[in-house]
């Protein structure tokens, strides 16, 4: 959902153009660079584990998931210290994804436990504002 939230923000608030050689880059440093900002902003820290259990879980039967590599990864977003300047991705504008996520994932979340309906990948990506 977060992903799917992210996209929205950067392409339909802020109108992010992807197409220009190496913009795709460019965010994904930006987003790189805001990690330190957030983890010490809300006091972070990286405490996810695998359970024991986790390759019995009925949610792999769903798919394989590389829960090593996405802690690998976590913990590289926790030990980076990245210098520089963002390019499009500001920490204002993280401050401003942060509050509209969560609206959108409560969001979600009621309507998962209310049984209603619930995001709608396609739409909201083809969406037009």
């Amino acid at each position: 959902m977060q992903d799917l939230y992210f996209r929205d923000f950067v392409y339909h608030r802020y109108h992010w153009n992807p197409l220009p050689p190496g913009n795709v880059e460019r965010l994904h440093n930006d987003y790189a660079l805001i990690n330190q900002y957030v983890i010490q902003k809300y006091a972070l820290s990286n405490t996810i584990a695998v359970p024991a259990s986790f390759d019995e879980e009925p949610l792999n039967k769903l798919g394989c998931f590389s829960i090593y590599e996405f802690l690998a990864d976590m913990k590289a977003d926790f030990q980076s210290h990245l210098t520089g300047t963002a390019f499009f991705f500001t920490k204002e504008m993280a401050d401003e994804f942060i509050v509209y996520a969560c609206k959108k994932c409560e969001q979600e979340m009621y309507s998962l436990f209310h049984d209603l309906d619930c995001l709608d990948e396609g739409t909201l990506a083809w969406q037009r504002r």
